[in-house]
This record gives C-alpha cells, structure tokens and sequence, in this order.
C-alpha cells in the first residue's frame, strides 16, 4: 500500500491516544490508515500505536483502532487481535455498537521483537507485520 498523507482528522487521532508514560519518558506514535474501502466492506479503520521505552531493551506497545473518513463509530463486532509471529492469538478485542475506538491491553515487547496485528470485520481480516 503506498504512503499517503493523512487528512487533518486522522493526524489529529494520532495525538489523542492514551498512554501513561513516565513524564521524562519519550513515547513515539505512529498511525496506519488501512485501505479497508476494498478489504473490509467500506469500513474505513485507522490502526494507532503508541510506543514507549521502559529500558534499554524493552518497550511499552499500546494499540488502539478509530474509525476514519469522519465516522463516528466503529462497526459493532470489528475485532482486533495481537498475535504471536507463528500466529497465535494472544489478546482480542471487539467493538461494540457505539464504540468511538477499541484498544488492546497494553503489552510489552523486546526490542527486534515481531508481532502480527489483525483486524477482523465479518468473514473478511487482514494481517500485518511489525518489528519493534
């Protein structure tokens, strides 16, 4: 998928997701917009993280999923999912009617370190790669 510029709305999600880092603590966040118009039925999703160093070799990783294109409201039973790099799930979390985001538990995670996030709508999902 190439790179695109995010719209005001979406740049604006990137600095609204919670965390709780120590005050002198860096926190870096990153925003995905996902081409869901095609993949999951026109449901336009925006993938938020959050990542903080705790020590030299460890990081905190929060994930949060937003509506995009000035939807208010995730689609009920949108599901999120951390999964190990063999694909095992180890956490999900799924939408409700009228929930403006989803978040996963905040999780750790070692430096050079894969996992795989995926985003569930109906019969339709897609996967994607990171490495800390």
């Amino acid at each position: 998928m190439p790179n695109q510029a995010l719209p005001l709305q979406q740049r604006q999600l990137i600095f609204s997701v919670r965390t709780d880092p120590q005050p002198s603590e860096p926190t870096v966040k990153r925003a995905k917009l996902f081409d869901v118009e095609f993949q999951l039925g026109r449901q336009p999703a925006v993938l938020l993280m959050a990542i903080t160093p705790e020590t030299e070799q460890k990081v905190g990783v929060l994930v949060q999923l937003h509506p995009a294109n000035g939807e208010t409201y995730l689609p009920t039973n949108f599901q999120l999912s951390l999964l190990t790099e063999t694909g095992e799930i180890l956490q999900t979390v799924q939408s409700r009617s009228q929930d403006n985001y989803i978040q996963l538990k905040r999780f750790r995670s070692l430096v050079g370190e894969r996992f795989n996030l995926q985003l569930r709508l109906g019969s339709t999902s897609i996967k994607e790669s990171f490495t800390i």
